[in-house]
């Protein structure tokens, strides 16, 4: 018992350090973040207390936040046009975070090799938080729960978008005022 107790402290702690350095601005690019899970699940999994400091970074870093699944078709699809705009912009004070919305069966069995896949690893959180009707309207009145919806913000300046994206112009077009471009 107090073996699997261990475990599970082990792998809280080493979740928030994984965030911690995501939030931090980890290096990009090659550098992942192992994030250590039941069934060798490597993102970290997260209910919306401990995901909502991560919506509210007050500094000069511009973040684009993305809440989606795997089983969400148009989220899929503009999914590559995040990661190209996380290319375009790799030189400023930006970052994409993923968030998805997966069910928790599908942890393992799709999510991760979508991710790695994809090569998002450090970039991606669950969101397990039955508390929908509160969190939904915490990170936007807008939000009517449907996906994709995007979330843009630098410090106190925020954007919502409930839509899918269809090119990385799109994306660019909504960025560019939080970079001052």
């Amino acid at each position: 018992m107090w073996h699997s107790a261990c475990g599970l402290f082990c792998g809280m702690i080493i979740n928030l350090i994984a965030i911690w350095m995501l939030s931090m601005g980890a290096p990009k690019g090659d550098a992942q973040t192992s994030v250590v899970g039941l069934d060798s699940l490597q993102i970290g999994v997260l209910n919306y207390d401990e995901l909502k400091p991560l919506l509210q970074y007050d500094n000069d870093t511009t973040y684009v936040v993305n809440f989606w699944a795997t089983w969400c078709v148009p989220c899929v699809k503009e999914l590559p046009h995040f990661l190209t705009l996380e290319k375009i912009y790799r030189d400023r004070p930006f970052r994409v975070l993923f968030v998805s919305l997966d069910f928790k069966k599908d942890y393992v069995r799709k999510l991760q090799p979508f991710v790695d896949e994809y090569k998002m690893n450090g970039r991606v959180v669950v969101l397990e938080d039955n508390r929908a009707d509160y969190w939904i309207n915490d990170v936007s009145t807008d939000w009517s729960g449907s996906l994709p919806a995007t979330l843009v913000y630098k410090g106190q300046k925020r954007a919502f978008y409930e839509r899918t994206f269809h090119h990385v112009e799109e994306l660019q077009d909504i960025v560019k005022p939080f970079l001052n471009l």
